[in-house]
């Protein structure tokens, strides 16, 4: 990468925080807004609601011409909203956490 330097891959990994997988691809270490597994299981339980939500006759559902979405459909919805609820939470914890509790990091 650095070979002017003389850095290494790994001392450029080093200083920017970066670790190797057992794959050697780089990846971030930890965060303090990376999700936990009670925010995983919060936002499985939000999606389910949601998505029975969609088959309910009683709320708002989503119809394309007076006619229910597809299971594909359903699918690619399901997948959209739960990157949206990661996002979301992720963004909430980066905005809302105090500064004495993100490990120097900003």
């Amino acid at each position: 990468m650095a070979t002017g330097l003389r850095i290494t891959d790994d001392e450029i990994f080093k200083l920017a925080g970066i670790t190797k997988d057992q794959n050697n691809f780089p990846t971030k270490g930890s965060h303090y807004y990376d999700l936990t597994e009670k925010d995983e299981r919060n936002i499985d339980k939000e999606l389910e609601d949601m998505m029975n939500g969609l088959d309910s006759k009683h709320s708002l559902s989503f119809f394309q011409n007076g006619q229910e979405l597809s299971d594909q459909d359903k699918e690619l919805l399901k997948a959209s909203m739960r990157q949206t609820l990661e996002l979301s939470k992720q963004l909430a914890k980066r905005k809302f956490t105090p500064k004495k509790y993100r490990n120097g990091e900003e």
